[in-house]
């Protein structure tokens, strides 16, 4: 399997993304990793931490993107890496990437180049917590601030399908996050999206509504959310001790993982996240979603947006 990795997020050292890839490499006889960044600091990251650079190679690139004005820039910043991640997975020459910054610069980057899954009206991004005893998936994180009905619907079903066919939970319940404005129309829209959870072979498994406070006590496996929802609920989910352990933009054709990475960070999660790509791919999770979609109540949308 071949995954590309940004090495330029701009607050991790390149010397640990270095040994997670050089790890992840070991660990796989079968994985190939593309770093993509400036050839001369990857350079000095692979001499200091790996004994050999068999199966890796580099992509040199010149620009990193910040996450706080991420659409904005990247007008301006055509070479920065994370933008060079996705068009090597756009022209397919590997299977997956994993971004290693912000949140926003990896979805913003993505949604570029609109390599949507048929009948996927938006991606949504999708972070795990790995909690004691299980695993809980929050998707939209903020790859579209305005949530809709359908899209809400597709993201549930997403972020079902990863946890039941890739992490082995039987039957994931999937609950509606109530957003942050109460107003008529935010409460029509989750009343739409209710109805059509309800009206899918995912109804015995969807709890309904659940209130923000109330999330904190006992979240189920599949928060759906709008994403100016899903956003505030990531940030203070970092600020906590809650153990982030991977993001993924889903309803895009290929895989995209997100890890972000601190100056002096434990490379293990990092090399986890290389895991989690095979473990997507090798289980065919596109084809997956696909199917999940296709017995739905939104079976006869085309791949308009």
């Amino acid at each position: 399997m071949r995954v590309a990795m940004d090495m330029m997020p701009g607050n991790a050292a390149p010397e640990s993304l270095a040994a997670a890839a050089w790890q992840a490499i070991r660990a796989d006889g079968k994985l190939h990793v593309t770093l993509v960044g400036r050839q001369d600091r990857i350079d000095a990251a692979l001499d200091s931490v790996a004994a050999s650079r068999k199966r890796i190679r580099i992509l040199h690139c010149t620009q990193t993107l910040a996450d706080s004005n991420a659409a904005d820039d990247l007008r301006y910043q055509p070479d920065c890496s994370i933008a060079r991640c996705w068009q090597l997975l756009a022209e397919r020459k590997v299977e997956a990437i994993i971004g290693t910054g912000g949140a926003k610069a990896v979805t913003e980057a993505g949604l570029r180049y609109r390599r949507f899954l048929p009948r996927i009206r938006m991606p949504g991004l999708a972070c795990l917590w790995q909690q004691k005893d299980r695993q809980t998936v929050v998707i939209d994180c903020g790859a579209q601030e305005d949530g809709r009905p359908d899209r809400m619907y597709q993201h549930g079903v997403m972020g079902a399908a990863v946890l039941k066919h890739c992490f082995r939970v039987k039957e994931p319940t999937i609950q509606l996050l109530a957003p942050l404005d109460d107003s008529p129309g935010q409460a029509s829209l989750i009343a739409e999206a209710e109805r059509l959870f309800l009206e899918s072979p995912w109804r015995d498994r969807f709890l309904g509504v659940l209130e923000r406070d109330q999330w904190w006590v006992r979240p189920p496996d599949v928060t759906v959310c709008d994403g100016r929802t899903g956003s505030r609920l990531l940030a203070e989910l970092l600020a906590s001790d809650s153990r982030l352990a991977w993001g993924a933009v889903l309803g895009i054709d290929g895989i995209a993982l997100w890890c972000p990475v601190r100056e002096e960070g434990d490379p293990s999660r990092l090399v986890e996240t290389f895991a989690v790509a095979t473990g997507m791919y090798n289980n065919g999770i596109n084809q997956v979603i696909r199917d999940e979609l296709a017995g739905g109540p939104l079976r006869d949308l085309t791949a308009s947006r």
